[in-house]
C-alpha cells in the first residue's frame, strides 16, 4: 500500500497556502524541525545544538494547537459532523453536500420525512450569478429515501440503475465516487454482485464498479487508500467464497476474478498468506461448480504470470504456489480425467457434460499458467503423466459425445477449447522446454492428423489456429526441419492446411456486410483470442518460407495461377478465387512485416510490382459498383500492404482512386480506403516524411471532406464515434498539409467543431476522440504559422463552440483535450499581454475541483503557465497567487503528480516579480523539503534538484544563486550546505540529459557566488566543482535516471478518468531559460578566470582537492581560452 505523500508539517503548509500565506521567515519551528530531521536523514548529518531546544518549542506550539483541534472536534462531533465531506447549508437550511463542479447531493425534509435529491446547478447570470437548480438530476422519492437511509443496499442499487441511464448518469456516477470513499464501500458492493435478487444488468454493473473501485484504490499511487485495514481484511476473506458462489454467473465471475487478481498483484503471498490454503481446502470430491470456481479464480491469478519479467520476487511467488497447490492440483486432474473418461459420461446430462468439461479446460489453463515462466520440477517429474493426458485429451477423447453443435454454430463447444488449450501448452514446450519434451514429433503428428479432419465451421476457428500457431513454431525450429523437408510432406501442407483455411468462408462474407468494423478490425488488428484462419494460415506458410522458401513458393504460386484461371474462366461467379490468390500471393511474397510500416522485406521469387499491374490494379480502377466489393477491398489492402515496394510517383499516380473510393457506399471499402491514405502519408525515408504539403495539396480538401462526410452520416453520437480509422486519416491529412490548408480552413474546421459537438453528447471511443482533437490542434499549429489573422476565427469557432459546452457541462472525457487546445490558443498570441477572451477564464482555473481529474493536471498546469506569462501582474494585484500556491501544493503532495508542481514553480520564479513572490519563498521551500525527508522518490529527487539550480541559472532581476541559498539559510542556519551535500551532489548524475544544461549553468552560478565563496559554504566548493565536471564530462547515469518526465502519461485500460494524452501538435518548443549560455564550459571557464581576477590564490587550494583527472582537461581547455588561474 502506498503511503501517504503529505505529512504533517506539509499539511500546516497547505493551510497557509489557503488562506493566507505568511511572509517568509514566518515558518513554524515545528516546521523547522521537520525540516531538520529531513536533512539529517537525506544527508546523513545531524544538526545538534539548536535542535533539543526547537523540539521543546515545537512541543509548546503543537500542544496548544491540539487544544484547539480538541475544541473543534468537540464542537464538529456536536453538530453531527466528522471525518470525510462536511455538510453546508442552502438559503432554505437544507443540508447538502458538494458531489463536484455543480452537483449537489441534498437532504430536504417533507412533512417531517427526509427526502434526498442529487442536482446539477447553473449559475444564473440574470440573478448575479446565484447557483440554482437545473432539470438534470435524481429526486428519490420518501419510499425511495427511506429505504436508502435504512438499507444501503437498496440505495447502492438505485444508483447503479440511475448511472445506467443517460439522462441521469453523471449525477448517478458522482453519488457512487463519493460514496466510494467510505469504510464498508467495498464489502457492500461485492454483497451487491451476489444479491440473487438484483435485476442483472445491476449486479454486473456492481462487479464492474468493484473492480475498478480496487484498481483505483487498492494501492493507489499518489496517496493512501480509501480501504480501511479492516475492509481490506474483510474483503479478501469473503472474495474466494464470493467468486466461487458465481460459478454460475461467469459474467460476474470474470470482474470479480480480476479483481481477485488485482488484489493479489499488490498483497500476495506476504499480505494473503493464506490465500492459496483457501483455495485448495474449497476443492470437492464431488462439487464441481465449487472446483469450477476454485480453478477460475486460481486462473485469474496465476495468467498474470504469462507476461511478467523474470525476477527473484516473481519465482519466489510462483514457489510459493507450487509448494502448496501442485500436489491437490494432479489429484484434482486425474479425478476429473476418471470422471471424464467414464463410460456413463457420454450419456450425463449436457449441463453436467459441460461442467466437467469445463473444468478440464481450467485445469488446462492452469497447467500453462504454473509452467509459463519455467519448467517446475514437480512437472518435470509428471512429465510423462501430463503429457498422457494432452495426448489422449487432443484427439481421442470425446469424439463420441454429442456435444449439440451444428455447422452454423460460432461458439466452440467443450471439445474445442479443451483441445485449443492443449495446443498452446505444447507450442510453450515446443518453445521453451524441447529437451523435457521428447514427445513433441508424436503431437506434430497428432496436430496434423486434427487439421485435416476439422471441418469449415466456425466453432472450430480457434483450435485451428492454435494448432497452427503450434506447427508454425515448430516448423520454424531449424532442428525440427528434418520433420518436414520432404517435398511430399510440403506439398501436404499446403495443400491439406494451408489452402482450405486462405478461403474466404460463408460467415466472412456475412460478417462483411452485417458487421463491417468488425472485419476491419479482425483483419487489421488480429489478437490471440480472434485470430482469424487466414491470418494463422499465413504465419503458418510465412513459416515454412523461412525454412523452405525455394519449394513453398513453386507450390503456392502454381495455386495462384489455378486461382486466376478459374477467375477468369467466370469473374462473376469465381470472385472467390482471385480473393483466395491474392491472399496466397501476399503470404509468400512478403519476408518481413510490420503493423507500422507494412511489408519491409519480399521474396526476391516474387514480383510484386508485376503481381499488381496484372491482376491488382484493374480492380482499383473499376467503377465503383462494377467489382465485387471485397475485390475492392483486396486491391485496396495490396496497395496497404505493399506500400513500401511502390515508388512515390507510383503511390501519386494511384492516390486519386483511394480518394475517389471514400466515396463508397460500402462501409469496408471507404474504410480501407481511409486506413491506406494514412498509412501511405506515413511512410518515412531516411528519417523524413516521404510525402510533402506540396505533395498533398491537391488532394487534402477532398479528402477530409469525404471522411466528415462519412462520420457525420452516421445517426448517433456513438456511431460517429466507432470508425476510429476514418478521424486517424483526417488527422494525417491535416499533419501532411501543414499549411497548405490555410486558404481553405474554415470548411474544415467548421466540420471538426461539428463532430466535437456531436461526439460530446456521449464520449464512447477513446481513440477517436485523441485522433479528432489531434486533428484541431494541427489545423491551428499550421494554419495561424502560415496565416497569423486566423487566430480570432479559430477562438470564436472553438472557445464559444463546443469547448464552452465541454466545460459547462463538465466533460470529464475531453477536458483534458480542451485545456491543452486553449492553451496552444493563448501561446500563439504573440502579445504580452492576456487577450480580454481569456480574462474570465482564470477564477474557474484555480478552482479546487478542477484539479481532482488527474488527467487535466498537464493541460491545466500549462494553460496557468501561458497565464503567468502574460498576467502574472494582474494575479499579484488581484491576491490570486495564493490560490496558485494552493495548486502547487496540492500537485507536490502527489508522487504522480509533483513533477506538475514544479513545472508550476519554476513559472511562478520565471514571471513573478521576486518582491511578490519573496514573502512564500520559506512556506514553499519548507513544503518541498518535507517532503523531501517525508516520501520522496527518485523523480522527485531529480525534480527539486533541477528546480533549486533552475532558479540559480535564470538571469532574473532578484534571482540568483546567493538568493536561493539565503532562503534555505533562513529556514535553519548551515541547512544549505548539508541539502547541497547530503542530497543534490549525491543524485546530480542522475539528472536527464534533457536538463543538464540548466543544471551546469546553475552549478556555475553557485560556485561563483558570494555565498559558496564564504564560511562555512566554501568547504563544499571543491566537492560542488567535481559534480559540475562529472556533469559536463562524464555520461549520465541512465540506469538510475529511469523514466524521463517527457513520457506520455497514458493508461488505455483506465479510460478518460485517469490518464492524460497529449496532443503532440499542440507543443510548442519550450524556450531555453539559459539561452544567454552557448556552452557551460565556456561559462566556467570564464567564471574560474573572473574569481582568479578577484580573489588571487583562493582557487588553486580548492582545486586540488578535485581529483586530477576531471580538472586536468578542464585547465587544458581554459588554457585553449587564453583563461588562467592564479
Amino acid at each position: 500500500m502506498a503511503k501517504s505523500t503529505t505529512s504533517k508539517p506539509a499539511r500546516r503548509v497547505a493551510h497557509d497556502f489557503d488562506s493566507s500565506v505568511p511572509p517568509a521567515g514566518s515558518a513554524s519551528e515545528s516546521e523547522a524541525e521537520a525540516v531538520s530531521s529531513g536533512v539529517e536523514s537525506s544527508a546523513g548529518e545531524a544538526v545538534k545544538g539548536k535542535g533539543k531546544k526547537r523540539k521543546a518549542s515545537a512541543g509548546k506550539v503543537d500542544g496548544k494547537k491540539e487544544g484547539k483541534k480538541a475544541k473543534k472536534a468537540e464542537e464538529a462531533e456536536e453538530q453531527g459532523q466528522g471525518e470525510g465531506p462536511q455538510a453546508l447549508r442552502n438559503e432554505d437550511g437544507d443540508a447538502y453536500f458538494e458531489l463536484g463542479p455543480h452537483r449537489r447531493l441534498t437532504i430536504r425534509k417533507f412533512n417531517g420525512k427526509p427526502l434526498i435529491d442529487i442536482r446539477e446547478y447553473y449559475a444564473d447570470k440574470k440573478d448575479g450569478g446565484k447557483e440554482k437548480p437545473g432539470k438534470k438530476g435524481i429526486a428519490l422519492g420518501r419510499e425511495q429515501t427511506e429505504h436508502a437511509m435504512s438499507d444501503p443496499l437498496t440505495a447502492l442499487s438505485t444508483y447503479l440503475s440511475q448511472s445506467l441511464q443517460p439522462a441521469t448518469r453523471r449525477a448517478a456516477e458522482q453519488a457512487l465516487a463519493q460514496a466510494e470513499t467510505q469504510p464498508g464501500f467495498l464489502l457492500l458492493v461485492l454483497q451487491l454482485v451476489g444479491a440473487g435478487q438484483a435485476p442483472p444488468e445491476v449486479r454486473l454493473g456492481a462487479g464492474v464498479l468493484f473492480k475498478n473501485a480496487v484498481k483505483r484504490g487498492w494501492a493507489p499511487e499518489d496517496a493512501e487508500s480509501n480501504f480501511t485495514a479492516a475492509d481490506r481484511a474483510a474483503v479478501k476473506a469473503q472474495i474466494v467464497p464470493a467468486m466461487i458462489a458465481l460459478s454460475s454467473r461467469p459474467p460476474l465471475q470474470l470482474q470479480i476474478g480480476e479483481a481477485v487478481s488485482l488484489i493479489a498483484e499488490h498483497d500476495f503471498p506476504q499480505q494473503w498468506e493464506g490465500l492459496i490454503d483457501q483455495l485448495v481446502s474449497s476443492l470437492s470430491e464431488t462439487d464441481y461448480s465449487i472446483n469450477n470456481g476454485v480453478l477460475t479464480t486460481a486462473h485469474s491469478i496465476f495468467r498474470r504470470w504469462r507476461a511478467q519479467f523474470k525476477s527473484d520476487a516473481l519465482y519466489s511467488e510462483i514457489n510459493y504456489v507450487l509448494s502448496r497447490f501442485c500436489e491437490p492440483y494432479l489429484a484434482l486432474f486425474q479425478r476429473t480425467d476418471a470422471l471424464l473418461s467414464s463410460p456413463t459420461y457420454p450419456t450425463l446430462p449436457a449441463q453436467q457434460r459441460d461442467q466437467l468439461a469445463h473444468s478440464m479446460v481450467l485445469l488446462l489453463q492452469l497447467f500453462y499458467d504454473l509452467n509459463a515462466q519455467d519448467l517446475p520440477p514437480f512437472f518435470e517429474d509428471n512429465t510423462e503423466v501430463f503429457m498422457g493426458f494432452l495426448a489422449k485429451y487432443l484427439v481421442d477423447w470425446g469424439n463420441n459425445v454429442d456435444w449439440g453443435a451444428n455447422e452454423d454454430d460460432a461458439d466452440p463447444t467443450p471439445l474445442e477449447k479443451i483441445r485449443a488449450s492443449i495446443c498452446e501448452s505444447v507450442e510453450l514446450y515446443a518453445q521453451r522446454y524441447l529437451d523435457a519434451f521428447p514427445q513433441l514429433g508424436a503431437f506434430v503428428e497428432r496436430v496434423w492428423t486434427l487439421l485435416t479432419h476439422l471441418g469449415p465451421g466456425q466453432r472450430f476457428d480457434l483450435l485451428v489456429a492454435k494448432a497452427m500457431r503450434f506447427l508454425s513454431s515448430v516448423v520454424r525450429n531449424p532442428g525440427q526441419r528434418a520433420l518436414f523437408e520432404n517435398e511430399q510432406t510440403l506439398e501436404q501442407f499446403c495443400e491439406k492446411i494451408v489452402l482450405p483455411n486462405m478461403a474466404l468462408r460463408t460467415h466472412e462474407e456475412e460478417m462483411f456486410e452485417d458487421d463491417p468494423l468488425e472485419y476491419v478490425r479482425r483483419d487489421l488488428e488480429p489478437t490471440t483470442e480472434s485470430d482469424t484462419r487466414r491470418s494463422a494460415a499465413t504465419e503458418f506458410t510465412r513459416a515454412l518460407m523461412e525454412q523452405f522458401e525455394a519449394s513453398v513458393t513453386g507450390i503456392i504460386q502454381r495455386y495462384i495461377t489455378l486461382y486466376l484461371q478459374q477467375y477468369n474462366a467466370d469473374p462473376a461467379n469465381n470472385w472467390k478465387s482471385k480473393n483466395t490468390a491474392i491472399y496466397l500471393l501476399t503470404s509468400i511474397a512478403s519476408r518481413g512485416a510490420t503493423t507500422q510500416h507494412g511489408v519491409t522485406s519480399t521474396n526476391v521469387l516474387v514480383d510484386v510490382i508485376s503481381f499488381f499491374s496484372t491482376n491488382v490494379f484493374s480492380d482499383l480502377q473499376a467503377a465503383l459498383g462494377t467489382v465485387h466489393p471485397i475485390l475492392e477491398v483486396d486491391a485496396i489492402k495490396f496497395l496497404h500492404t505493399f506500400r513500401n515496394q511502390l515508388s512515390k510517383d507510383q503511390i501519386l499516380s494511384v492516390l486519386p482512386l483511394l480518394v475517389r473510393h471514400l466515396a463508397s457506399d460500402n462501409y469496408v471499402v471507404y474504410s480501407y480506403a481511409a486506413i491506406t491514405i494514412e498509412r501511405v502519408l506515413f511512410i518515412r525515408q531516411n528519417g523524413q516524411p516521404l510525402f510533402t504539403s506540396a505533395d498533398v495539396r491537391p488532394f487534402a480538401q477532398d479528402i477530409l471532406l469525404a471522411i466528415f462526410a462519412k462520420i457525420s452520416s452516421a445517426p448517433t453520437p456513438e456511431k460517429k464515434a466507432e470508425n476510429d480509422y476514418l478521424a486517424r486519416a483526417a488527422m494525417r491529412v491535416i499533419l501532411t498539409s501543414k499549411g497548405a490548408l490555410a486558404p481553405v480552413y474554415l470548411p474544415v474546421l467548421e466540420q471538426l467543431s461539428a463532430i466535437v459537438a456531436e461526439i460530446s453528447k456521449n464520449p464512447s471511443n477513446p481513440r477517436f476522440s485523441q485522433y479528432l482533437f489531434e486533428s484541431i490542434s494541427a489545423l491551428v499549429k499550421y494554419v495561424v504559422a502560415d496565416d497569423p489573422a486566423s487566430l480570432p476565427q479559430f477562438e470564436q469557432k472553438l472557445l464559444y463552440g463546443p469547448f464552452q459546452t465541454i466545460l459547462a457541462e463538465d466533460i470529464t472525457e475531453f477536458t483534458p483535450y480542451v485545456f491543452q487546445i486553449v492553451a496552444q490558443l493563448l501561446e500563439l498570441h504573440s502579445s504580452a499581454s492576456l487577450p480580454d477572451s481569456y480574462q474570465a477564464l482564470l477564477p474557474p482555473l484555480l478552482t479546487p475541483t478542477l484539479w481532482e481529474q488527474r488527467g487535466n493536471v498537464p493541460a491545466l498546469v500549462r494553460l496557468l503557465r501561458a497565464f503567468l506569462v502574460r498576467a502574472s501582474p494582474a494575479i499579484v494585484a488581484n491576491n490570486q497567487l495564493p490560490a496558485v500556491l494552493g495548486v502547487f501544493q496540492k500537485l507536490v503532495a502527489s508522487r504522480l503528480l509533483d513533477i506538475w508542481g514544479f513545472e508550476l514553480l519554476q513559472a511562478l520564479f520565471e514571471n513573478v516579480p521576486v518582491s511578490a513572490f519573496d514573502q512564500y519563498t520559506t512556506p514553499v521551500l519548507t513544503l518541498l523539503l518535507t517532503r523531501l525527508q517525508g516520501s520522496k522518490t527518485d523523480q522527485f529527487t531529480r525534480a527539486f534538484i533541477y528546480f533549486v539550480f533552475f532558479v540559480m541559472a535564470v538571469q532574473r532581476e532578484g534571482l540568483s544563486a546567493d538568493y536561493i541559498v539565503g532562503a534555505f539559510e533562513k529556514i535553519q542556519p548551515g541547512l544549505f550546505s548539508q541539502l547541497l551535500t547530503g542530497v543534490i551532489l549525491r543524485e546530480i548524475q542522475k539528472v536527464p540529459q534533457k536538463d543538464r544544461k540548466v543544471v551546469s549553468v546553475g552549478l556555475i552560478r553557485l560556485l561563483a557566488s558570494n555565498s559558496l565563496q564564504s564560511e562555512p559554504l566554501v568547504k563544499a566548493w571543491p566537492a560542488t566543482l567535481e559534480a559540475l565536471l562529472r556533469v559536463l564530462l562524464l555520461p549520465q547515469d541512465l540506469k538510475a535516471a529511469g523514466k524521463g518526465d517527457d513520457d506520455l502519461y497514458v493508461d488505455e485500460d483506465t479510460g478518460y478518468q485517469a490518464s492524460f494524452s497529449k496532443l503532440a501538435s499542440s507543443e510548442v518548443a519550450r524556450q531555453d531559460p539559459v539561452a544567454d549560455v552557448a556552452d557551460p564550459r565556456a561559462l566556467l571557464s570564464a567564471e574560474l578566470a573572473r574569481i582568479s581576477v578577484q580573489k588571487p590564490g583562493m582557487l588553486p587550494p580548492l582545486i586540488s582537492q578535485v581529483p586530477q583527472e576531471l580538472t586536468q582537461p578542464f585547465l587544458s581547455y581554459m588554457q585553449t581560452n587564453s583563461h588562467t588561474i592564479a
